[in-house]
Order: structure tokens, then sequence, then C-alpha cells
């Protein structure tokens, strides 16, 4: 197939709430040829942690916990944001390459224009937020970056 599919194990964490699970597809070898640094693969885990203790903390209607917003404000708005948005003038330009095979439905196409960043290599995490139907944050692309002009 054109790549595999992983799926986070469901956790416990300290106050026996279920943990979130985040589905994994990465979609052929977007890193061949980018050398492993290990600052890069530490910066990913601190941006995949991230991302599913937001996931965690978001209810099912998308509201999200107390600690969800405090996650939200420090990590995905502001100028230094860990996460952003591509802007719509990129959504219009790489709409193509920013649009995906749905990780569980591969009859399905998603645009993920959200994604996090490593500046090391110019690295980028690009997802689709939960949805109501999984309650998975779907990582579809690890890899440099797809915006480049």
């Amino acid at each position: 197939p054109e790549g595999t599919l992983r799926m986070g194990r469901p956790r416990q964490d300290r106050r026996s709430r279920p943990m979130a699970r985040v589905a994994y597809f990465f979609p052929k070898h977007p890193l061949r040829g980018t050398p492993f640094h290990q600052g890069a693969a530490d910066r990913l885990d601190v941006l995949f942690t991230t991302l599913n203790r937001l996931v965690q903390n978001t209810h099912s209607q998308g509201q999200r916990t107390t600690e969800g917003d405090e996650i939200y404000r420090n990590h995905f708005v502001g100028d230094k944001a860990w996460f952003t948005r591509s802007s719509e003038s990129e959504e219009n330009e790489f709409a193509q390459e920013l649009t995906f095979r749905h990780p569980l439905h591969s009859e399905r196409k998603i645009l993920c224009s959200w994604h996090g960043k490593v500046k090391l290599h110019q690295l980028r995490i690009h997802f689709a937020w939960p949805d109501n139907e999984t309650r998975k944050a779907m990582v579809v692309y690890v890899g440099p970056k797809i915006t480049k002009r």
C-alpha cells in the first residue's frame, strides 16, 4: 500500500480517564533523504505529545477543558505558536499538496492545512482536527515543509 497506518494505543492517565487515540498515517517516505538529528526528533516528540494532550482535553462536541484551553492558548495562537494553519493563499496555492487520503476511510480526502513546526530541517506535522465520528487527530504527514515558494 501507499503508506502505513499506526494507531496510538489508549492509555490511562493519573485520573483514570481514557486517553484519546491519535491516528498516524505516513504516506510513502517524505523523510527519506533528511539526515537524522536528535534535536529534530525530540521536537517532533514534543509536538506529538502536545497534540495528543489537546485531543485528550477536548470533548466530543469540540469544547476544550480548562487544560485544553491553556494548551491551545500556549501553542496554537500567537506569533510563536508551535501549531498554525496555513494562510488562505497557501491553502489555495497548495490545495492539492495539502489534501491527503483519510487514514481510516481511503475513499475520503481531507485538507490538512494545520501543522506543527520543527525549525530544524523545516519539518512539519500536518494533521486534521478530531471529528465527531472518530475522535482522533489524523496525523497524515511528517516531513519537509510542503508550502515552500
